[in-house]
């Protein structure tokens, strides 16, 4: 599966990352959502885990944005604040920092 990670915690990025392509994901990773690349020769993510607040912004501001470029896209939102949840969209993911390594895992298989 091809997925993007978006995180402005370089940590975060790194393990997000490193976890993910353990488990035989494509990964490519951003600290900034304006480096997001549309209109390039790649394809298009499965799956985009980004978190909540990033380059200024919620999550679901991007979201917005790039929901007509990347269409059937899997979302996931990480975020350290419960009450963020109640804000998605149906249908997006969730994933409450801290967790383990585990819970990402299931979270991507159950989501594919």
């Amino acid at each position: 599966m091809r997925i993007w990670v978006i995180d402005d915690e370089e940590g975060v990025l790194n393990m997000l990352g490193a976890a993910l392509e353990f488990h035989g994901h494509e990964v490519r990773a951003f600290r900034d959502p304006r480096e997001v690349p549309f209109d390039g020769p790649e394809p298009a993510p499965d799956m985009v885990i980004l978190d909540w607040t990033i380059g200024g912004q919620p999550a679901l501001s991007w979201m917005e944005q790039w929901r007509l470029r990347l269409t059937g896209v899997r979302w996931v939102v990480i975020s350290g604040d419960p009450s963020v949840r109640a804000k998605l969209p149906a249908g997006v993911g969730w994933l409450d920092k801290p967790f383990h390594l585990g819970e990402l895992a299931e979270l991507v298989n159950r989501e594919s």
